[in-house]
């Protein structure tokens, strides 16, 4: 019998698993997306952010516009999401939830996006710096963002599995036994309590005694300081009797204000 499966969720700023370096990117490297839609050579879905595991990178080996003409064909039976120029024009033929035919293998298929840049394998100029840049802007575009407040941490899971540890940076802090497996029992995971910066969020699932399967992702923690302001009366202003005062309290979320 095969492993079960275990994916990790963490509200939508976990979407694709993307392992690209996309560090500061300048808002200059996020040029227009050209939208030729094919037809009848991908498999229409409804692909959460949170089912993405990876980008496939492939070579056109061909002229870009021909490229693009062939992989919106229907006998062409392969499509791409994406396909890049080399002078770093973006067309998408298929939307990123729906699949597209472009790694040969329906599992890697499924869980992926596909991005073709026009060149050849062995050609001797490889990918040229534009290409680079707006694979960069693809791949920024579709990265996970920053978590801050409360976010909801919960697996999901395939057959078999009878517990999920939670691990936070290497430390199981939480242990559900009862599907669906969930965080603090839905009550999600408190990232004011964590430090600004990255973390590895893990699940260890089990069936049987076993681990069946271990999946991890690393996330970026982005909280605000805290703080209030009020208004109301101003600073030194002499007052008699009852003042109401309007407080706002910004950043980290506030239960209450006392």
């Amino acid at each position: 019998m095969g492993l079960q499966r275990v994916q990790l969720l963490a509200a939508t700023a976990l979407a694709a698993c993307v392992t690209a370096p996309v560090g500061n990117a300048s808002t200059e490297l996020r040029p227009p997306v050209t939208w030729l839609k094919g037809e009848g050579n991908f498999t229409k879905a409804h692909r959460s952010p949170e089912s993405l595991e990876s980008i496939v990178v492939h070579v056109t080996e061909g002229a870009f516009w021909g490229s693009v003409q062939w992989l919106k064909n229907p006998r062409a039976h392969a499509s791409s999401h994406f396909i890049v120029s080399r002078g770093g024009k973006i067309i998408q033929l298929v939307h990123v939830s729906d699949i597209a035919w472009h790694a040969g293998n329906w599992n890697v298929n499924r869980r992926s996006v596909g991005i073709e840049h026009e060149g050849f394998t062995y050609g001797p100029a490889g990918f040229t710096d534009a290409q680079y840049g707006v694979r960069l802007s693809v791949v920024t575009r579709l990265r996970p963002g920053p978590l801050a407040g409360i976010v909801p941490w919960r697996a999901k899971t395939t057959g078999g599995v009878r517990s999920v540890e939670f691990v936070l940076d290497g430390r199981v802090v939480w242990t559900d036994r009862r599907a669906p497996f969930t965080f603090a029992g839905g009550h999600g995971l408190n990232t004011t309590r964590l430090g600004n910066g990255a973390h590895v969020l893990e699940l260890r699932a089990y069936g049987d005694g076993t681990r069946h399967d271990v999946t991890s992702r690393t996330v970026v923690v982005d909280n605000r300081a805290f703080r209030l302001t009020t208004a109301g009366a101003r600073e030194w202003t002499r007052v008699r009797g009852t003042v109401r005062l309007r407080v706002h309290a910004w950043g980290a979320e506030a239960k209450r204000v006392v």
